[in-house]
């Protein structure tokens, strides 16, 4: 199963909603394509792969937020949701 998903870049879309100001981009797009990668595997229950995209006002893809790129976001996280994110998601 592929899910795409499209989050705004105040953080809010698809369930996701994050106060990013005061961080840098490329940290913020990170962020939020780990907690959006690692929320819809959890959601789904089952190990799925999700493409997340963030926009920024102007309309601009912010490209480095990619879940195969996004920082520290791994394989575990991405496919399973029972990483260290979806930890720090449902304590």
């Amino acid at each position: 199963m592929q899910i795409e998903q499209q989050v705004d870049w105040t953080g809010s879309g698809s369930g996701v909603l994050l106060d990013i100001r005061g961080h840098s981009e490329a940290a913020s797009a990170c962020s939020l394509a780990r907690i959006a990668a690692s929320a819809v595997s959890d959601i789904a229950g089952s190990a799925v792969e999700s493409t997340v995209t963030l926009v920024r006002p102007e309309g601009t893809p912010c490209t480095a937020a990619s879940t195969d790129s996004a920082g520290e976001l791994s394989r575990w996280d991405q496919r399973t949701g029972r990483g260290p994110t979806a930890r720090a998601l449902t304590g």
